[in-house]
């Protein structure tokens, strides 16, 4: 390539993957070597390399198998790899984004929003992510960003190729200067986020709110983190305010795949108290008191897209509703020119069109190839530990900027300690959605009748190994703290596994429906930089347990 001798990147990948013999890998995942040999046997066959399907006048590859995984691969120190690594397969089989293969976040979106494109040296890249930037965290990971130092809490300039750090803030605030912040926050806004719950060691998370000057919480209840507020205002419920139009952000929730784009709609059913709005509203205000509304506005119309539409946009000068904002954007997406009152008085969305072929199958239309070798990441790992060399940050991990998928194992695994023999796994259910639902009287009433939920579930070897019997009381202590909860015995877990169904053990004053219910794990997670996958920025939440009769 371009007078010089390369090696292809798979025959990289192939070589570097002989390390990981059979023997190997089921010693780190437990899963015997047959099982192992099996599956890839199996996963192989289905996928009918070569196989096509017509649809819609077009002949398409067709590879009939998949691999899939959610969260809880990723939130590790080695976050990153250990989902890449699942998603290899339908890589190398040519299952991405395909019929029949695996149809994740739309990397096109409707009405030419964003789309998928192939960069300068052939790999895919999409735009998501900054069309997006206005109602997610997440960042474009490709091409690597600038590494300078830092003036983000959220360590963004340190960590080039992470699209999500929502957590890393309490740690940076913790202490701002071992991070090389040029400053220490002063004043913490906080709206339906509860890190005391659902973060790390609380007691730790504690010291980091305590350590701000002022905290202002928007709240339509009182929980464990805005307790600790010195201001609290009452913020409208979702059946009393309006969302920013669509509620339901196309790239991700929209079934992926054939079928139609749509824009769900979020607005009143009934009317807030008196002096309760919606807090986007709250610091509508502020931002007209202190004289930046006007790049506000311009911020939103960039970010809605809103500016396309000279008659919709923002005016510079002029203090906005949510309600508006919305209704703008509707007209925006239905070729509207003034909102149509009538359009969801009989359902919550609005049809916009079907989507192409192009859309709903983009891995079938693009020459963009998707990486198996990451060669930026050896540049981005040799800037990020030039720049935390200079700012005398010698404990910054740059272990994982490596270009081909690595086993690193969770601090858990380094914990020697022959008592502490079981790790901790979280798991949501059905009916639980995050720490809000706990407090449902209806949902509750059902949940409680579940023997598994509000347990610490324990395989059944395991209990027989600590003299713990169905129904027994239990502490499970980590090298960080300890919870108490109700064992149930069961073969739904692994061997090695303690787990919990959602986020339980509140404690919060006006928890009135869920305090002391179910367990919280997160109290035996370490709050610590050794805790954090510098590459991801995610936060491990493995902890190594011990279990015994409370």
């Amino acid at each position: 390539a371009g007078g010089r001798r390369c090696r292809p990147a798979f025959a990289l990948l192939k070589e570097h993957l002989t390390k990981y013999d059979l023997e190997t890998v089921s010693r780190i995942t437990s899963v015997p070597v047959e099982t192992i040999r099996r599956f890839a046997k199996e996963f192989g066959e289905a996928a009918q390399i070569g196989a096509t399907i017509s649809y819609d006048g077009h002949t398409l590859p067709h590879p009939p198998a998949c691999i899939e995984t959610k969260r809880g691969g990723s939130q590790h120190k080695n976050g990153f790899w250990n989902v890449y690594s699942i998603i290899l397969p339908n890589i190398l089989v040519g299952a991405m984004n395909v019929p029949g293969g695996l149809l994740g976040t739309h990397p096109s979106g409707p009405f030419g929003m964003w789309s998928m494109t192939e960069s300068d040296d052939g790999l895919i890249v999409s735009n998501l992510c900054d069309v997006m930037a206005h109602v997610t965290d997440f960042i474009s990971t490709y091409p690597a960003k600038d590494v300078r130092p830092p003036e983000t809490l959220e360590l963004v300039e340190l960590m080039p190729c992470s699209n999500f750090r929502n957590t890393i803030p309490l740690l940076t605030m913790h202490d701002p200067a071992r991070c090389g912040i040029p400053y220490t926050p002063e004043f913490l806004v906080i709206f339906r986020f509860n890190p005391l719950m659902t973060t790390m060691d609380p007691r730790a998370v504690a010291e980091t709110l305590k350590k701000v000057d002022f905290i202002l919480s928007f709240a339509w209840h009182i929980d464990e983190t805005n307790q600790f507020a010195d201001l609290i205002l009452p913020e409208a419920h979702d059946f009393e305010r309006w969302w920013l139009f669509p509620a339901n952000l196309p790239a991700g929730f929209v079934s992926p795949g054939p079928g139609p784009w749509y824009g769900q709609i979020v607005q009143p059913v009934v009317d807030a108290p008196p002096g309760v709005g919606h807090w986007a509203d709250f610091m509508m205000e502020v931002a007209d008191r202190l004289g930046i509304i006007s790049e506000l506005n311009r911020t939103i119309n960039f970010n809605t897209g809103l500016f396309n539409a000279p008659h919709l946009a923002l005016q510079p000068d002029h203090k906005y509703t949510t309600e508006e904002i919305a209704k703008r954007s509707v007209c925006l997406l239905t070729r509207e020119e003034t909102y149509n009152e009538e359009l969801f008085r009989d359902g919550g969305a609005v049809h916009f069109y079907d989507k192409t072929p192009e859309e709903a199958f983009p891995g079938c239309f693009t020459k963009a190839r998707i990486p198996v070798y990451f060669e930026h990441f050896i540049d981005a790992g040799k800037q990020v530990q030039a720049i935390t060399r200079q700012l005398g940050m010698e404990w910054w991990d740059t272990s994982f900027y490596h270009p081909l998928p690595e086993w690193h194992g969770c601090r858990a695994h380094g914990i020697e300690d022959s008592q502490y023999d079981l790790y901790t796994a979280f798991s949501k259910a059905p009916l639980l959605g995050h720490t809000i639902s706990m407090e449902n009287p209806w949902v509750d009433d059902i949940v409680k009748r579940n023997p598994l939920d509000y347990s610490v579930m324990i395989h059944t070897s395991a209990a027989r190994r600590h003299g713990i019997n169905d129904g027994d009381m239990v502490w499970v202590e980590s090298d960080v703290n300890r919870v108490k909860g109700r064992a149930r015995v069961t073969e739904c877990v692994h061997p090695q596994v303690v787990a919990t169904f959602g986020i339980g053990g509140r404690w919060g004053r006006e928890k009135n429906i869920s305090r002391g219910k179910g367990v919280h794990l997160n109290s035996l997670i370490r709050f610590g930089w050794d805790m954090v996958d510098t590459l991801s920025g995610q936060i491990d939440y493995c902890a190594k347990v011990r279990v015994y009769k409370a």
